[in-house]
């Protein structure tokens, strides 16, 4: 593709730019059919029983992921079976206590942006 070619949707006309979103509603539409058709076919496969087994799906791939994480040591593994069972430690830090100096930063920070002097 050119980049002469391309051409900014401010520059094209009301109906080029509705006939481009549609077609951009219509692929994030299909896209998300998709994901919902693929979630709910692994959900049938996770509540289904393995035949020849007293397991479900979910049972059997727990075991085979707890099994790895055994026998090969794989670190995916592990988190995805933690991550799975809800303890997977969490990605955001808990601030408990701001110190002064962060404060006095703080203030500072206010005051030159309300254009006061520091001291």
């Amino acid at each position: 593709m050119n980049d002469e070619n391309l051409i900014p949707l401010s520059k094209r006309s009301q109906r080029d730019r509705k006939r481009i979103s549609k077609m951009g509603n219509d692929a994030f539409r299909a896209k998300c059919k998709r994901t919902g058709e693929i979630k709910e076919a692994i959900n049938v496969l996770l509540k289904m029983e393995i035949p020849g087994s007293d397991k479900t799906g979910a049972e059997a791939l727990a075991s085979k992921l707890f099994q790895l994480v055994l026998k090969k040591d794989d670190v995916s593994a592990f988190k995805a079976l933690m991550e799975y069972s809800g303890q997977k430690p969490t990605d955001k830090l808990e601030i408990t206590s701001v110190d002064k100096t962060i404060t006095d930063l703080q203030n500072y920070i206010k005051g030159k942006k309300n254009g006061k002097k520091s001291k």
